[in-house]
């Protein structure tokens, strides 16, 4: 299975407009989900590196990290960012046995199949917690050699996983376990959804690497860039799987597009209403400021 690299700052993953829906769950108060125990199917993982000041110390600096690498290589931002790699930088080491500055998360990102939930979550893992991870991944990769055909790093779809809540006397910590094979239908509706959350996660931190990139630009380079400045992105790709090669002026126009939804039906949208939708979505600044910025253009266009 492929790590992903999401940027942990989207904490609250709830897309609306028919988009692709995440819950963001928490394990700190002893259950998940206000369930004892879930049953899930891993769709997919991500990793990054965050390095705060010691505790007696946040105040000074309110909270802020020291450095944070959402891809847990490349530094993006921070109070005092570092400028090497994450896997040369002292911050993310062991030496004589004392813990590195720089804290290792993990993300994990499941379908829980408990009936009647059918919640895409994602999971935040940290800390004492992730040697409970590392056992889980060691034996899920000894379920999927045992599937017929075995051949692929998908094959985690096909595994039926349970979640259940440990409390260690400090703390509490997530037990994960793999359990049995999935059945068809639950292994179908995995295929469809993990696709959607690499294009998503993906997609999400090559924009804000991109942005930072953008903020060291010469007053030119901006200028180039600007989409106020530079509107041939009309005639671009929106860039969702679920809209295809569908572009900006497409949807303008009205085009219809018909695409699989989190639960494998199939939907038909207007392009139109559908744009319309994404000027007002607020979870999304930038792609709703993008979505108004087209229809003012093409509006003053069309006269």
């Amino acid at each position: 299975m492929k790590y992903l690299n999401i940027n942990k700052a989207i904490e609250s993953l709830t897309w609306q407009n028919n988009l692709l829906q995440i819950v963001q769950y928490d394990y700190s108060a002893g259950q998940i989900n206000n369930e004892k125990e879930i049953t899930f199917v891993l769709l997919a993982m991500s990793k990054e590196r965050m390095y705060l000041a010691p505790y007696k110390e946040r105040q000074k600096t309110q909270d802020k990290p020291i450095c944070v690498a959402p891809n847990a290589e490349n530094p993006l931002y921070g109070t005092e960012m570092r400028k090497s790699t994450c896997s040369n930088c002292e911050d993310s080491k062991w030496i004589q046995n004392e813990k590195p500055n720089c804290r290792e998360s993990y993300i994990l990102y499941g379908l829980n199949i408990n009936p009647p939930n059918t919640d895409i979550f994602a999971l935040t893992i940290h800390g004492a917690s992730i040697k409970h991870l590392k056992k889980f991944l060691s034996d899920l990769a000894v379920m999927m050699s045992t599937i017929e055909d075995h051949a692929t790093g998908e094959d985690h779809l096909k595994i039926v996983n349970t979640l259940t809540i440990k409390d260690e006397e400090k703390y509490f910590v997530p037990a994960l376990k793999p359990v049995k094979i999935a059945d068809e239908k639950t292994i179908a509706l995995a295929e469809i959804i993990a696709p959607q959350i690499m294009t998503l996660v993906t997609d999400t931190i090559k924009f804000k690497y991109e942005r930072k990139q953008q903020s060291s630009y010469t007053p030119q380079q901006k200028e180039e860039t600007n989409i106020y400045a530079n509107t041939s992105w009309i005639d671009e790709s929106v860039g969702f799987q679920k809209t295809g090669e569908l572009t900006w002026r497409n949807l303008y126009d009205n085009a219809e597009f018909t695409y699989t939804n989190n639960l494998g039906a199939t939907e038909t949208k207007q392009g139109k209403k559908y744009l319309e939708s994404l000027a007002k979505w607020k979870d999304q600044p930038e792609i709703a400021e993008k979505a108004t910025l087209a229809i003012e253009i093409l509006n003053n266009e069309r006269g």
